[in-house]
């Protein structure tokens, strides 16, 4: 089997893969036999991931639960977010958004109003560190953060810590103070790193970033765990 595109072969009993000749035409995959290739994803409309989650209806009124939106990042596709957000709203499906935060203050009050819950990314404090890590700043995203609060949001903090990036003291009290600033969060959860996601950059050919970096111990938890018990005692 060969794509006419050079980029999948089978010769000698060996698969090869040329992954810099793919203009992801998919037909590699509709001729390999063996499954070797797989698409994963596909486009939809509002309308047909609208009719997906009308399907789990009743589970969503037993369970009190709803929509959650995630991605990538739902508010770097604003227009798509929206409309779908705005249909199950019209419906009576609550809905949940996890998010960076990162989006001008106009979009992002645009997103409020169809917004039950938000899963809100904090991911260091330093604005410096903060640019340095995710290529932007956090000005923006904590300006964001104050627009949800004050328009009475349902927030959970979701901070990801990474040892040795951004498990510092100083992000730890950074996290604490805003416990503090904002005593209507719904919770703050700290998320330490796993490399549950590293067979998935196999799949696509590409390496991992952190693929050496080993998943969080026990001790180590606990370490994180003092420290931001004795920063919000403090705060």
């Amino acid at each position: 089997m060969a794509c006419k595109y050079g980029v999948h072969s089978f010769e000698g009993g060996v698969h090869e893969l040329d992954r810099s000749r793919c203009v992801l035409c998919g037909e590699c995959v509709e001729a390999c036999l063996y499954t070797a290739l797989e698409i994963k994803g596909k486009e939809m409309s509002v309308d047909e991931v609208f009719a997906e989650i009308l399907k789990d209806r009743l589970f969503y009124e037993t369970s009190g639960g709803g929509m959650t939106l995630s991605g990538g990042e739902p508010l770097a596709q604003p227009e798509f977010s929206l409309a779908l957000l705005r249909k199950c709203k019209a419906e009576g499906i609550q809905t949940c958004v996890e998010t960076s935060g990162f989006a001008s203050e106009s979009v992002f009050q645009e997103f409020l109003p169809e917004i039950d819950v938000l899963l809100f990314d904090y991911k260091a404090t330093d604005p410096e560190e903060h640019l340095a890590l995710t290529g932007q700043s956090n000005e923006q995203i904590l300006r964001n953060l104050d627009l949800a609060v004050k328009a009475s949001k349902e927030i959970y903090l979701r901070c990801p810590l990474v040892p040795g990036v951004n498990d510092s003291p100083a992000h730890l009290a950074g996290i604490a103070a805003l416990s503090s600033k904002y005593p209507t969060l719904a919770g703050i959860e700290i998320m330490p790193y796993h490399n549950m996601g590293t067979a998935k950059n196999d799949r696509i050919g590409e390496a991992a970033l952190m693929a050496d970096l080993p998943n969080v111990s026990d001790e180590q938890k606990q370490v994180w765990r003092a420290q931001f018990d004795k920063k919000i005692s403090i705060n």
